[in-house]
């Protein structure tokens, strides 16, 4: 079920801004994956900065055939990485 939440500000030119947000779900789990394609561990919680949850997937690994960052999804001699 969704809810509607007020959310109210001051502008830059100091002039206040009223917007209606709608709710539509609700976070069960906050999952980091460290290093790209590995195994994750599970937050009880943390903050948002402007490029995501900090610490995630902030490794990968590469191939050294050519270079690219390990893609499970997309090349078959990646399945299964281990978890950590």
């Amino acid at each position: 079920m969704a809810r509607a939440h007020a959310r109210q500000w001051l502008d830059e030119d100091g002039m206040a801004r009223r917007r209606i947000m709608t709710a539509f779900g609700r976070i069960k789990e906050i999952w980091r994956y460290p290093i790209s394609s590995m195994g994750g561990e599970r937050l009880d919680g943390t903050e948002l900065a402007q490029g995501g949850i900090p610490g995630d997937r902030i490794w990968g690994t590469i191939d050294r055939r050519d270079g690219t960052v390990a893609a499970p999804e997309k090349r078959k001699h990646w399945r299964p990485l281990p978890n950590l």
